[in-house]
């Protein structure tokens, strides 16, 4: 009776070994192959990041100077214009009081 009982036992708990086998070689070097090709391009993806994040603020940049280029040639232009108005305005009242007098 004890030898069925310890027979028992072990046929239960083989398959259990069976599954804590540690895998194969192979499989470990095609995981670690895996992991490095991912490694590489997570790092290929970064580099393409920083150089695209890079191309965007250049870009800023010369948006940003274009736009004080053309903030300074409107403002030019209205100072221009109004001046120019001005000279107008007291031209007709000089001849204005001209007349009047």
């Amino acid at each position: 009776m004890e030898s069925r009982i310890e027979q028992s036992l072990l046929n239960k708990l083989r398959p259990d070994d069976a599954e804590m086998v540690p895998p194969p070689d192979d499989k470990v070097q095609a995981l670690e192959a895996r992991l490095d090709q991912l490694s590489t391009t997570v790092a290929n993806h970064q580099h393409e990041m920083q150089r695209q994040q890079q191309a965007v603020q250049n870009q800023i940049h010369s948006l940003d100077t274009k736009v004080d280029q053309q903030q300074g040639f409107f403002q030019n232009t209205l100072e221009t214009k109004l001046e120019q108005q001005m000279q107008r305005i007291e031209q007709l009242f000089g001849k204005r009081q001209r007349t009047n007098e």
